[in-house]
């Protein structure tokens, strides 16, 4: 894949990175003429909150805004178990009530539409055996038989591990993965990694745990004929100190 990628780093409230396939299309949109808010049916933004260790509600408005200035484009992610969620308060498109079995238990995988842009979201068990197997043979189903654009795994592997299967384990040997937002809140990258998998094509592999007030943030655009045209990576931090916001 011919691809050209900018890394930007601007200090420790953001990271953002940008994968332009046509720099000419990228982040290409209108502006409704009544709200003035951007609409783009061949876009899709996916902001996930990973599981935390501080039962804290989220009350930042930078969530709010996101969600209302994209509301047709964004999808509110739980990477991980909902009672572990930075906020009850907030409305996911799809979280795990009560651990993976009540979402997947009928089909393994959930398909999710914003736009034009149909998403298959599947998940990965930590320990799980054949998981691999498992998630290439769903997600090339997803992709050629149920038409997703995007296939996003929610991992409990653990970003890099000695002796089991990990994400980046998972991202490289990969067939039609797209994104993979890890919800292990002890094994995890702090920034966006990138990998390539058994095709040479791009898998983010993006966490938002660690803290309460973190939110990953991962804008995907796409041409007329469905192929991704550009992904933008900005994380949203904010440090949280109990001590001093509890």
């Amino acid at each position: 894949m011919n691809s050209r990628r900018n890394f930007l780093l601007k200090g420790s409230m953001a990271t953002t990175a940008l994968i332009a396939y046509n720099p000419f299309k990228s982040f290409a949109n209108t502006l409704s003429p009544v709200t003035g808010f951007s609409i783009n049916d061949n876009k899709v933004i996916f902001l996930h909150t990973g599981d935390h260790k501080y039962n804290r509600q989220v009350t930042g408005t930078q969530v709010g805004e996101l969600v209302q200035k994209n509301a047709a484009n964004l999808m509110l992610v739980h990477a991980g178990d909902i009672n572990n969620a930075p906020s009850a308060s907030l409305k996911y498109d799809i979280a795990l009530p009560d651990g993976p079995a009540e979402v997947f238990s009928k089909n393994s995988y959930r398909i999710l539409h914003k736009g034009n842009i149909k998403t298959g979201i599947v998940y990965a068990a930590e320990g799980e055996k054949g998981v691999i197997k498992r998630i290439n043979e769903l997600s090339a189903w997803l992709k050629n038989t149920k038409g997703c654009h995007v296939v996003v795994c929610l991992s409990q592997l653990g970003y890099k591990n000695k002796t089991s299967v990990d994400d980046v384990q998972l991202a490289n040997e990969s067939s039609h993965l797209d994104v993979i937002l890890c919800s292990n809140s002890t094994n995890f990258s702090k920034r966006p990694f990138i990998a390539h998998n058994s095709n040479k094509e791009e898998v983010i592999i993006n966490s938002a745990a660690g803290n309460i007030f973190d939110f990953g943030n991962i804008e995907m655009c796409f041409d007329d004929k469905g192929k991704k045209s550009s992904i933008a990576i900005n994380n949203l931090r904010k440090r949280f100190n109990p001590d001093r916001d509890g």
